[in-house]
Order: C-alpha cells, then sequence, then structure tokens
C-alpha cells in the first residue's frame, strides 16, 4: 500500500542500483551510472521546498529534473 502523504516522482526507467537519502525524508534512486530514476518524497507535508531544492541540486542533477520534482511535490501540497 502506497503511503497517502509521499510522493514518489520518476524520473526515468532503469534498474535501481543504489538509494541514497539526500536530505530527511527524501530519498534519490539511481542507477549503475549513478544517475537518478526517481525521487522519494516520505510526507509532502513536512518536505520544505527550498530544502528540496538544494538537496537536489546539490546532487548536480539537470535544473529539468529538480523542477519536475519540485513542481510535482507543490502540486501535491496544494492537493492534499
Amino acid at each position: 500500500m502506497t503511503d497517502p502523504r509521499g510522493l514518489f516522482v520518476e524520473l526515468d526507467e532503469g534498474d535501481v542500483a543504489e538509494a541514497e537519502e539526500v536530505a530527511p525524508g527524501v530519498t534519490v534512486e539511481f542507477n549503475a551510472e549513478r544517475q537518478p530514476l526517481a525521487v522519494d518524497i516520505a510526507d509532502v507535508h513536512q518536505m520544505d521546498v527550498d530544502v528540496l531544492t538544494r538537496a537536489l541540486t546539490s546532487l548536480q542533477l539537470p535544473e529539468a529534473e529538480v523542477l519536475t520534482v519540485v513542481e510535482a511535490l507543490k502540486r501535491a501540497q496544494a492537493t492534499r
């Protein structure tokens, strides 16, 4: 069962080789080449947009991927 407080944003398809918590409540899944596949946010209402943005930017993710995740978080916060 999916946690209704959480948010999972798939960025790419592939096999997950590693998962890393990059900020409290934010886990990024990577493939073997360390390319991000997904971002898992444990609780959308506890997540600060600025904290999420800094965490994803520190991984040197492409700006488009950071924006995809941030916009998904904002939508989830507005609708839940």
